[in-house]
């Protein structure tokens, strides 16, 4: 609970709205916003690494169901 407390005070404190009204924010925003100018590249490399990831955990985890039932059937 502490850790989910740490990172949504920074995201809301640091959101922002975009010309349509819709809020953005999350890490990304927060360390560029919350820390010195000099982190921008921990925004950048959290931002990459984080799309990386994402087709390692929830595309790849669904292409290995599809291939196996097909397999299967």
């Amino acid at each position: 609970m502490m850790t989910k407390y740490a990172e949504i005070v920074p995201a809301i404190k640091y959101r922002e709205r975009t010309e349509k009204g819709n809020w953005v924010g999350g890490p990304m925003y927060y360390i560029t916003k919350g820390f010195d100018k000099n982190f921008k590249w921990l925004a950048v490399l959290f931002a990459v690494l984080g799309a990386l990831c994402a087709f390692g955990i929830g595309n790849m985890t669904q292409i290995n169901s599809i291939v196996g039932t097909a397999y299967n059937a």
